[in-house]
């Protein structure tokens, strides 16, 4: 049987709460709803990873190109690599 080691935080349900759970139960890692890509800095911020949400908006190769570049993300979040 496989160990789960991830968890996702659902839309709609307050991140911090999901964040607490998946610490107090030893998950390595947990994904917010924030938009964002990864970078170094999230090393040390295992527990609130943002995501790159592909969806039926995302239907195209030539936007699907674009929001993994990162660059609609960038501008979220106003040029900064990690939340405060």
């Amino acid at each position: 049987m496989a160990t789960i080691t991830e968890v996702l935080s659902a839309f709609g349900i307050e991140p911090g709460v999901t964040l607490g759970l998946a610490r107090a139960l030893g998950f390595a890692t947990a994904v917010t709803t924030r938009p964002g890509m990864l970078f170094p800095e999230h090393a040390d911020r295992l527990a609130a990873l943002p995501r790159a949400s592909v969806n039926g908006r995302w239907q195209s190769p030539e936007a699907l190109e674009v929001l993994l570049s990162g660059a609609p993300f960038w501008l979220w979040n106003c040029g900064r690599r990690i939340s405060a």
